[in-house]
């Protein structure tokens, strides 16, 4: 299990991320998750949910994300996370930050390595890490 202070860490990552996933989605030039051809599924009906959007073992929707692999699966949203984080699924971080990573090294290459930076000064509250940060911060989840 992960100690309070990396898990207070990752919640305000993972909440970062999902501001930056949610600014791809809205990109002037276009939906980035349909440019870089991940398949949109309607949200179920009644759930509230917008569209979900899947690549490989990764399904991301405005309430949260998950990640598949073999037969386990880990579903993240935003809030305390250490609710969602089983002993058997947190193995699955390192998944996701994998797929982080290689997502944000993506949008640096296709739209410009600007992006990400203009996209997190765009919201409300600062954000606490700019993207070079962020990177650094999955990378670390990734070597845990």
């Amino acid at each position: 299990m992960l100690d309070a202070r990396t898990l207070t860490k990752l919640e305000r990552l993972f909440d970062l991320q999902m501001w930056a996933f949610g600014c791809d989605a809205r990109h002037t030039d276009g939906n980035l998750f349909a440019r870089r051809g991940m398949q949109r599924t309607p949200a179920p009906e009644g759930s509230g949910l917008s569209s979900t959007w899947s690549e490989l073992n990764v399904s991301l929707s405005s309430l949260g994300l998950r990640v598949t692999r073999g037969e386990r699966s880990l579903f993240l949203q935003r809030g305390p996370l250490a609710p969602q984080l089983r002993d058997q699924s947190v193995e699955l971080l390192a998944d996701l930050a994998a797929w982080v990573l290689a997502w944000e090294a993506w949008v640096d290459q296709t739209v410009s390595d600007a992006w990400r930076d203009e996209a997190l000064a765009s919201r409300r509250r600062p954000a606490p890490w700019n993207a070079r940060e962020l990177r650094a911060l999955w990378a670390e989840l990734l070597q845990a």
